[in-house]
């Protein structure tokens, strides 16, 4: 590209980014870990007691060690806020992609546009790295990492002592500094950086627990040493064919990454210069990695940043090829980087292999813009339509979290123990303890000797058994485990007491006295996710509350109806015509209505009752018609209950 063409590319680049990043906080991690900042500062130490906050029972026998990067995110929320946490994730994302824009530079690619679709499938393949919790923090470090890296290698070698002191603050940040563990081997050695190598060692002894914190990481995470249950709840032990990541397009980076990187080698290996040998370190580091990147999701944002300095730092010490011949003044003018260039000589080259080149350079630059220009509208595109599950195009606090819930419960005396599932504990020990304790939640890690009881409940199974078993006080469930809600509705001993946009809140009948578990429908009028929406329709439905489901469906139809699928919709609209046929006593168009939404999946007991009296009244129609009237008798009495929009 000539001139500054490239900044228009990194204008696009950091428009998406503040577009993809726009988002609310995803999952309840960030508040248990600003709850344990909080228990280390009331209680004057690093070390963690992870049993307070449950009433279930609970183990410290796994360390967990993150104390740098909780006291920073509760220290920005104490002083900023949810923005100054958002502002925080922004700040972290933008220096992670100007690091590698920086070493792009002083290789001379920066005018490349090939380094800019690298720069955006880095950002956006990386994105797992970039949810607010002290994962956030590994990303950074981890890029850290890699550009000291490459600095020592080209640059100085006094640089490899800097990978210790990272490494150091790495380990006191977040456990992911054991992922790192592989690549410094490789590269560290190759290298003959003996001394960083042993201090990289030291580092991770370095922390309030010794040796037996990375010792620990190393049995249970490298060596699979102790069972854990939790992980098949846990997306992010998933892989990047799963469903969860459908609207991620990991497969799609994983595709592109691998062509561009197998591509880059082989021009390597291809017309290396004289005496180079190709970068069988780095080659070996990458291959590790990869298969890291396609098996689980949490760990999909190391690969992103090695392919990324691999690829830039192979492109400028390997131009065997000429379609990667780079012009930019600084490079020509470098002794030491003009000792790694392999130009093509005019002399030796024909004119028909300059035209070839010449093509290839505009065939290249051409691809390259126009993948860059689809997956940046892409990302856009899927932030503004295709929000992740509970989330939307803004910031705030997702709906996987019970926000309203909990001030509902935090505002009532009805008892401190609840029972909830492993998604929505977070938020709740956050907001709520220590006048309530959570029976579970997203740690995870300190319940593993009951996890498979916790599973079990979550299905609806043996529910009766565990309650008996396990008695609690309140419960908070989330609309979308039908099962588990079912089942409070139906027992005689739990009242509804109140339901928001996230979960549904039962008491005791003898603590809920007094209290009409309908919601006000104005408040379901703001909703920001199409699917959360429904799932409150559902609910709504489900209850009886008429008010509260036709107002959700009209908020739906108006706002959202391109976040759910279109035969949701359907079956939702032709839901609320059969009561409205009910309403008017169309008794025919109300049975062929009801037999079809029914047919398509549970709706409510109650409705199930309505078409077992409207095809009994069918069936009376022909010699009976005194049986007849006794079923629509009984069908005007449930249509009462029907309030219109």
């Amino acid at each position: 590209m000539k001139g500054r063409q490239w900044l228009i590319l990194a204008a696009v680049l950091a428009m998406v980014i503040g577009v993809r990043y726009a988002e609310p906080i995803q999952d309840s991690d960030a508040f248990w870990q600003m709850a344990y900042a909080k228990q280390m500062i009331e209680r004057g130490t690093l070390r963690l007691d992870h049993t307070v906050f449950s009433w279930m029972p609970a183990s410290n026998a796994m360390i967990y060690c993150a104390w740098i990067g909780e006291l920073i995110l509760y220290g920005v929320w104490r002083l900023a806020g949810l923005a100054g946490l958002f502002a925080l994730r922004y700040g972290l994302v933008l220096a992670v992609v100007a690091g590698m824009a920086l070493f792009a530079r002083r290789r001379g690619l920066l005018h490349w546009p090939v380094t800019w679709l690298v720069l955006l499938v880095v950002t956006l393949a990386g994105s797992a790295g970039t949810l607010i919790k002290p994962e956030i923090f590994s990303l950074m470090l981890w890029n850290a990492m890699l550009w000291v890296y490459f600095r020592a290698r080209y640059e100085d070698s006094r640089w490899y002592y800097v990978m210790p002191a990272i490494l150091l603050v790495w380990v006191n940040t977040h456990g992911a500094f054991i992922v790192a563990a592989p690549f410094l081997a490789v590269v560290l050695l190759s290298q003959r950086a003996f001394k960083a190598a042993a201090l990289c060692v030291v580092a991770t002894l370095v922390n309030p627990y010794a040796w037996r914190y990375p010792y620990q990481l190393l049995r249970d995470y490298a060596l699979r040493g102790t069972p854990r249950p939790d992980e098949a709840w846990n997306s992010a032990h998933q892989s990047i064919t799963s469903p969860l990541a459908a609207d991620l397009h990991f497969t799609w980076y994983l595709g592109i990454m691998a062509a561009l990187l197998a591509t880059i080698f082989a021009l390597h290996a291809w017309r290396k210069p004289p005496g180079e040998r190709v970068e069988l370190a780095l080659l070996a580091a990458n291959l590790v990695y990869i298969p890291l990147f396609a098996v689980y999701l949490r760990t999909t944002y190391f690969w992103p940043a090695l392919f990324g300095y691999t690829f830039l730092h192979l492109a400028s010490t390997a131009p065997a090829a000429p379609i990667l011949t780079v012009t930019h003044p600084w490079l020509r003018d470098s002794r030491k980087l003009r000792k790694r260039l392999w130009h093509w000589r005019a002399a030796t080259v024909s004119t028909s292999v300059d035209f070839g080149a010449r093509a290839a350079r505009q065939s290249l630059t051409a691809a390259a813009l126009a993948a860059f220009l689809f997956l940046a509208g892409r990302a856009g595109w899927d932030a503004w339509r295709h929000p992740s599950a509970g989330s939307w195009l803004g910031f705030g606090v997702n709906y996987s979290n019970p926000v309203e819930e909990a001030e509902f419960l935090a505002s009532r005396g009805l008892g401190g123990r609840i029972y909830n599932l492993f998604n929505s504990g977070g938020y709740l020990l956050w907001r709520l303890y220590p006048q309530n304790k959570v029976m579970v939640d997203a740690r995870s890690f300190p319940y593993l000797q009951w996890f498979d009881q916790q599973s079990s409940f979550a299905k609806g199974d043996e529910f009766a058994e565990f309650i008996k078993r396990h008695p609690a006080d309140v419960a908070v469930i989330e609309l979308s485990n039908v099962n588990v809600w079912r089942h409070f509705l139906r027992q005689q001993d739990w009242r509804l007491v109140f339901y928001g946009p996230s979960a549904a809140v039962f008491a005791k009948v003898q603590q809920a006295s007094g209290i009409d578990g309908r919601a006000d429908p104005e408040r379901f009028t703001r909703l920001r996710n199409g699917q959360t929406a429904m799932w409150v329709f559902q609910f709504a439905c489900f209850v009886a509350d008429y008010p509260a489901a036709w107002a959700v469906l009209d908020h739906v139809e108006n706002q959202l109806k391109h976040e759910v699928p279109d035969s949701e919709m359907q079956r939702a609209v032709e839901y609320r015509q059969a009561h409205e046929a009910l309403q008017e006593h169309k008794w025919e168009n109300a049975r062929v209505l009801f037999r079809r939404v029914l047919a398509q999946g549970h709706v409510s007991d109650r409705d199930r009752l309505i078409l077992t009296l409207l095809e009994s009244r069918d069936q009376s129609t022909g010699g009976a018609k005194a049986d007849a009237a006794v079923f629509e008798a009984a069908l005007r009495r449930l249509a009462s209950g029907y309030r219109p929009r």
